[in-house]
């Protein structure tokens, strides 16, 4: 564990709340919202061997950075009518903005780390305005 890494941080314990994963793990955007974003937090802060979830070391590629886009919108989409799904979609979106705003500028996310912030705070935006 990088626990110097930790120190480091101005609002430590926001950064530890978006290691967790969605609440509702049936929601397939959710799942793979976290495969592309959390598990690059997860690197952040644990080595591999340390670390029981997604886990993923490379930097945010466009690709990757266009598929989280497309998965933000699609949530926002899919959730309209089911706040069972919603509710636990902001919980997750809200901690998650809370992680990379910590560490936007890491090398991480490939460059897309302020993108990424407003992405998902439009999506929050959208979500609260449904």
């Amino acid at each position: 564990m990088h626990i110097e890494f930790l120190h480091s941080l101005r609002r430590p314990y926001c950064f530890v709340t978006g290691l967790r994963g969605p609440d509702n793990s049936r929601n397939t955007c959710l799942r793979l919202l976290k495969k592309h974003v959390t598990a690059r937090l997860r690197t952040l802060l644990f080595e591999q061997h340390e670390c029981p979830g997604d886990w993923r070391d490379s930097p945010m590629s466009e690709q990757d950075y266009e598929r989280t886009r497309e998965l933000l919108h699609t949530l926002v989409s899919n959730t309209r009518e089911d706040v069972t799904v919603r509710d636990p979609a902001l919980h997750f979106l809200e901690h998650l903005l809370d992680a990379i705003d910590e560490v936007r500028s890491d090398k991480m996310w490939g460059g897309y780390g302020d993108s990424l912030c407003r992405d998902i705070q439009e999506c929050i935006h959208n979500l609260y305005n449904q």
